[in-house]
């Protein structure tokens, strides 16, 4: 589950946004810059994906297609797709002596023995990370991210547009280790006529805002 998010309803400032972001410039990119399989008309993407609820889920987009499939990272995953003729399986290698972020990822090409891709889990969220817009708000980094939740009654899961989001990753790691807090906000709670104040879990109070065609993404750092 992500880090707590508590909404603070709606304020007016006289304080310039430390970040805007054009949504359109960002909607989904990680999808496609993250990791993948093969190259040109058989390229196969991978990515993390995050619902609403923070839940994580695999994304997996072949070259060509509209929109990725969503796999859950949970013990027993197990899914399956075609892409040019091939039939792909995806499944999660967990094991009682790993943590949850360091079991593997595992994606296996029928008639091939070995897996034609393998990652921690938390090597391919930290390669999604990368891939986010930096912000910079009170003296903390973060990467922000625009997206949708997950459809998750469907079988594979599908991205849900009906209820888009943004999300501000912070990686709060040491010595090296990654370690993620995600804050989501769902954007049907961001107006654009006054700001929307958040509390995050660490401590920090941000707002949010959309330009008046709603187009771009005003966030500030905010006083408690």
């Amino acid at each position: 589950m992500a880090p707590s998010v508590r909404s603070q309803g709606h304020t007016q400032t006289e304080r310039q946004p430390q970040a805007r972001v054009r949504l359109s410039e960002i909607r989904d990119q990680y999808w496609k810059r993250t990791d993948g399989i093969g190259s040109g008309a058989e390229r196969i993407y991978l990515s993390a994906h995050f619902d609403l609820q923070g839940e994580a889920y695999v994304s997996v987009l072949g070259a060509g297609w509209e929109s990725p499939y969503l796999y859950k990272l949970e013990r027993g995953m197990d899914g399956y797709w075609v892409h040019h003729g091939a039939r792909y399986r995806i499944q999660l290698d967990v094991s009682i002596w790993r943590s949850r972020t360091n079991n593997i990822i595992e994606v296996y090409r029928e008639g091939v023995n070995a897996p034609v891709y393998s990652s921690r889990i938390v090597d391919l969220l930290a390669k999604a990370f990368a891939t986010g817009q930096p912000v910079r708000l009170g003296g903390k980094d973060y990467r922000l991210f625009y997206s949708c939740s997950v459809d998750a009654s469907q079988s594979p899961a599908e991205p849900d547009r009906g209820r888009p989001a943004v999300l501000l990753a912070e990686d709060v790691g040491e010595r090296g280790e990654h370690e993620f807090n995600n804050y989501i906000f769902p954007a049907s709670g961001i107006s654009r006529m006054s700001v929307s104040r958040y509390a995050l879990s660490n401590g920090q109070t941000i707002g949010m805002k959309l330009s008046p065609d709603g187009e771009t993404l005003q966030v500030y750092d905010l006083p408690d």
